[in-house]
């Protein structure tokens, strides 16, 4: 089930049978399309207007309950909003979601998923469509159970993505990532960048994949995962991907994992911090630009 903080004027929440009524020939091609590309859920969920032209100085806050949520997403052309996915959830419970996103020209979606929940399983596909000028940027920040799937299309000129991600994992928790990020025109930006703190026997995969169009001349895609292990026992993988047709591009892609520096500690401790805090102003630093984490 999903819940919401009060909409501002002009803004449309409504149920996918609401929907059909009033958007049937936008929602059915979104549908098609998903089915193409395997992503796709059959709740019901909810289609949410965003009009043409509007600026938003609050961000949008979004209540996700236990069960199946498909959330459709319609940004109308030069908009400006900021979603916030959270999470109400105990320990034990299971939530899959699956977000469709059309970003018409001109529009600016800030797209955030915090599930900082311990205990629960998550399974989610994110899709988006990004049309000429308009711009993506997603984070999402886990503590572990989650399986998250994201395939962004960069279909018109100077569109642009970032996708941003932090998994904070501990005992035998474990994160998988997907993301397939296709430049499908010329002069398109992208940037992967996903970062994981591992303790005791928690698991990270990461596999990313960058795919340039043979018409996507002038490409711009970086891809980067950095991963921090805190104890022997965790592992993290990274598979990094590059598919290009195109001979006018600029991608690049790199992995990390690396254990806290003994000299950086050591300088800390000398000091006056103790050991612990040392450790936590370390993970702090290397979590910054993401989330503030406490181990």
């Amino acid at each position: 089930m999903l819940t919401y903080n009060k909409l501002p004027k002009g803004i449309e929440m409504l149920s996918i049978r609401e929907a059909n009524n009033r958007y049937g020939s936008f929602l059915q091609s979104r549908l098609t399309k998903l089915q193409e590309i395997e992503l796709f859920l059959k709740s019901e969920g909810c289609f949410l207007y965003i009009p043409s032209n509007l600026s938003l100085p609050e961000p949008i806050s979004l209540l996700v309950s236990p069960g199946d949520e498909r959330i459709h997403l319609y940004v109308g052309e030069g908009s400006k909003v900021k979603i916030c996915l959270n999470y109400e959830l105990e320990q034990g419970q299971s939530i899959q979601t699956g977000v469709d996103v059309a970003l018409e020209a001109g529009a600016t979606l800030a797209w955030e998923d915090i599930a900082m929940v311990p205990f629960f399983s998550h399974f989610s596909s994110f899709h988006a469509s990004i049309k000429r000028g308009a711009t993506l940027n997603v984070l999402s920040v886990s503590s572990g159970g989650t399986v998250s799937n994201y395939q962004i299309e960069l279909l018109q000129q100077e569109a642009e993505a970032t996708v941003k991600g932090l998994s904070v994992l501990k005992e035998e928790r474990r994160d998988q990532i997907q993301v397939l990020m296709r430049h499908l025109a010329v002069d398109t930006r992208s940037r992967q960048h996903f970062k994981s703190v591992l303790l005791d026997e928690s698991n990270y995969e990461f596999e990313g994949k960058i795919w340039v169009d043979k018409v996507a001349q002038k490409t711009g895609a970086y891809q980067l995962m950095n991963a921090l292990l805190l104890s022997e026992r965790a592992t993290a993988v990274s598979k990094p991907n590059l598919e290009i047709f195109a001979d006018d591009v600029k991608a690049s892609h790199g992995a990390t994992i690396s254990q806290l520096s003994k000299e950086d500690l050591l300088y800390l401790q000398t000091r006056g911090l103790a050991e612990k805090e040392a450790k936590q102003l370390l993970v702090k630093g290397f979590c910054e630009g993401f989330y503030d984490i406490s181990l």
